[in-house]
């Protein structure tokens, strides 16, 4: 009986934790990135994360502005700045428009 109080104590300790890459951090993969062409330029977005491809590896970028997604993030959060209604997700702000969330700097 203590042996399974104790196993369920050390399980209820277990917590997971997000690790968001910074700016100009290199990785080998990005995990199903949706590709997006903007101004004739490739930019990879995956789970809120932005990409430019270098070689054989893909380099962690902030989206230009201007730049439009169909979807937002998940765990997006909503804010409003001088009466202006924004999305914003890892330091990246979008404003809804007709064809979607529109990358801007706020």
């Amino acid at each position: 009986m203590t042996v399974f109080t104790i196993g369920m104590m050390l399980s209820s300790c277990v917590t997971s934790t997000r690790i968001t890459p910074r700016k100009n951090v290199t990785v080998t993969r990005v995990q199903n990135p949706q590709i997006i062409v903007y101004k004739n330029v490739n930019y990879y977005h995956s789970s809120g994360i932005w990409y430019r491809k270098r070689g054989n590896r893909f380099v962690v970028v902030s989206p230009p502005n201007g730049l439009t997604i169909r979807r937002l993030p998940k765990n997006y959060k909503v804010v409003t700045i001088r009466k202006n209604k924004y999305y914003t997700y890892n330091g990246v702000y979008y404003k809804k428009s007709n064809r979607g969330y529109i990358v801007v700097k706020v």
